[in-house]
């Protein structure tokens, strides 16, 4: 779990721009250390290639999910980076999500994909019964 640590770090100190990060799918929460526990680093799966990385996580959101965590901002120019991602996904019987930064737009030639801006969760929800 230490080399994933450091990787991660190693995103915010390239200057990150959001300060999000994508924790679940529909969860993106602020950037912080404080997110990435022993047990959280455990179930997620690293991928390097030089500087570049992307990060593999199981979820279930009503349906099975394999989170992609890809902070760089060339997803769509990583020669086999969507070949390994769809690979896992098929491997794991999951469908692959990803959240997008905004900041960084869709290819104009893309028409499988819709682009919104995330909503981020800062604090907690109390739900009280009566």
């Amino acid at each position: 779990n230490d080399k994933k640590l450091e990787l991660l770090n190693s995103v915010a100190l390239k200057g990150y721009p959001l300060r999000i990060f994508p924790y679940e799918c529909y969860y993106s929460l602020p950037y912080e250390e404080a997110l990435w526990s022993e047990d959280y680093l455990s179930e997620c799966s690293f991928w390097q290639r030089g500087n570049d990385f992307f990060v593999l996580l199981k979820d279930e959101k009503g349906s099975p999910y394999l989170h992609v965590k890809y902070f760089g901002a060339n997803s769509f120019d990583q020669p086999g980076l969507w070949r390994r991602i769809i690979h896992e996904a098929n491997k794991t019987g999951r469908n692959a999500w990803i959240d997008l930064p905004y900041y960084r737009g869709l290819p104009q030639e893309s028409i499988h994909f819709s682009e919104c801006v995330p909503w981020t969760c800062y604090g907690r929800i109390s739900h009280q019964t009566s």
